[in-house]
């Protein structure tokens, strides 16, 4: 498990889709809480959870906002009272939107991986006599 404070970045962003098709966008320090939170109220409801995609990024606030106005651009309409919620959303088409706009999760998992293993090649690296 990376601890990604120590990457600097403390904020995600992230949209769900539940299996009424309502597209749930929203900001998080903890993503696996959240998801956590989100799963269990669906399953109260009689739902549960079809797709998702999380990203860290920078300005949460910003981002948030932008993930908003991509679910509205995609004709997605927000739930009376529930802002962050949203009927009639393409969920994969936001999932590209937000892609395109901030990458993905496993990709920037790869990233910091590499990274790690450059560091670490350079920090056992043994200097030419």
């Amino acid at each position: 498990m990376h601890d990604f404070k120590a990457f600097g970045i403390q904020d995600e962003v992230y949209a769900i889709q539940f299996s009424s098709g309502v597209v749930k966008v929203g900001r998080t320090q903890d993503y696996g809480r959240r998801i956590y939170e989100h799963t269990k109220a669906a399953k109260a409801r009689g739902q549960f959870v079809t797709g998702e995609w999380h990203m860290f990024v920078d300005d949460s606030h910003h981002a948030e906002l932008q993930l908003m106005g991509f679910a509205t651009a995609l004709g997605g309409v927000a739930l009376p009272r529930k802002a962050e919620f949203y009927n009639g959303v393409d969920f994969d088409a936001l999932v590209k939107l937000a892609t395109d706009q901030y990458g993905d999760f496993d990709s920037w998992m790869h990233e910091q991986d590499v990274l790690i293993a450059q560091g670490m090649n350079a920090w056992f690296a043994i200097p030419d006599a």
